[in-house]
């Protein structure tokens, strides 16, 4: 019986660590606190602690994805006016994101660009 009563402590602080990653506490804050004292403090805990730098960078700069693919219905709706205004957001939005030094990131935006610039011309050409 105590042995399940662990197991179930064990998992409860596991799941609700997850609940805590996106947060300024972070998963492992979580998950200890959850641990130490019950799977209740951990969600409370996890509930009110405010969100991460990160998550919120990647919430307002990464949605530039969104706009690259608003631009691309809008091309196939042939409403050039709004793929060019949603390219141009994109654009602005890789731009002005923060700066990282993660190789992948930088290949990837600069790649982003170079698409939405090529976009942009033949749109404006056309």
């Amino acid at each position: 019986m105590v042995i399940l009563i662990f197991l179930f402590w064990l998992f409860a602080a596991f799941v609700i660590g997850f609940m805590g990653s996106n947060k300024k506490i972070g998963y492992w804050g979580t998950f200890f606190l959850t641990f130490l004292f019950s799977p209740i403090v951990g969600i409370i805990v996890a509930l009110v602690s405010p969100p991460s730098v990160s998550s919120k960078l990647k919430i307002k700069y990464l949605s530039y994805k969104d706009d690259i693919e608003k631009a691309k219905m809008a091309e196939n709706r042939d409403d050039k006016v709004e793929a060019l205004r949603y390219y141009k957001d994109a654009l602005y939005r890789i731009e002005n994101a923060p700066k990282t030094k993660e190789k992948a990131k930088i290949k990837y935006r600069l790649d982003a660009k170079k698409e939405i610039l090529e976009r942009i011309d033949v749109i404006s050409n056309s």
